[in-house]
């Protein structure tokens, strides 16, 4: 069985545009980004490039954004009883891609396959191997792009963490192992290994707030973090995590000790019932 993670690139930008052709993204397109309240929500590839971020105040984005010609753009919204964002527009994008990637998957061969809503723009596709992961990732790709105009991206991977960071690489990149380039798949225990070496540490789920911290210990890739000598349930839960544990978050909060065990090659960290 593999996991498919598939991920609409810069959803709500994409969105957006489909009713505001100024701000799709294209060569000589000014750096964009989208706020709602005081928060960005989303943000172009330009406008990232220029050190734009995601939760930056629209203050501090402008900032930025203005001397380079960009922009900023607020998220749909409505005066009553507001004004406040109205989220309807994303919320029918939503369904019709998730409409699309199930009638994808019934109308091939991996009709049957288990979809699991991750959130408004994400989610999970669990596949049998002999359905051939990769060409269902490369078809959902293509037909969510053709009948809805929203770029995605796939990993595949073993499970759902690494298939999620795959696909956060080939986003990242544009250098997916498809034909398309917007699919990475994860094979083997040596891809998965490259994978984890070049992912921050930060990226995993809960760590996005402890990147200082990670720095200071000299942890900056997922490899490293999955090798390191655990002290502690906390500890013992980013490792679980590295490796796609979905039981990680259930580690007792102290006194866990560890053993190691290797089992078709994919480490795992589990609780000592003698401790």
């Amino acid at each position: 069985m593999a996991v498919i993670h598939i991920d609409v690139d810069r959803f709500f930008l994409a969105v957006h545009a489909q009713f505001d052709r100024s701000v799709r993204e294209g060569p000589g397109t000014p750096p964009i980004a989208l706020f709602q309240y005081n928060d960005v929500i989303c943000v172009s590839a330009s406008a990232r490039a220029l050190g734009v971020r995601k939760h930056m105040s629209p203050e501090a984005a402008r900032a930025v954004l203005t001397p380079a010609g960009g922009r900023l753009v607020h998220a749909f919204w409505r005066d009553w009883p507001g004004p406040r964002t109205w989220y309807k527009p994303y919320q029918d994008a939503s369904r019709d891609l998730f409409a699309c990637i199930r009638a994808s998957l019934d109308a091939g061969a991996a009709c049957g396959s288990t979809l699991e809503r991750a959130s408004i723009d994400e989610g999970y596709v669990s596949v049998e191997e002999r359905h051939g992961p990769e060409s269902v990732a490369e078809e959902l790709v293509r037909s969510v792009r053709e009948r809805l105009g929203l770029p995605v991206c796939c990993g595949v991977a073993p499970n759902k963490l690494l298939a999620k960071l795959a696909s956060s690489a080939a986003k990242a990149s544009g250098g997916g192992s498809g034909a398309s380039g917007r699919v990475y798949a994860v094979r083997s225990d040596e891809e998965a290994q490259a994978l984890l070496r070049q992912t921050a540490a930060h990226r995993l789920p809960g760590l996005g707030s402890r990147a200082d911290a990670l720095a200071r210990a000299g942890i900056e890739c997922v490899l490293t973090l999955s090798t390191a000598d655990v002290a502690n349930a906390t500890g013992l839960r980013y490792v679980r995590l590295s490796w796609g544990d979905a039981d990680a978050a259930h580690v007792a909060e102290e006194h866990t000790k560890t053993r190691k065990n290797t089992t078709g090659g994919w480490v795992c960290f589990e609780e000592n019932s003698s401790a």
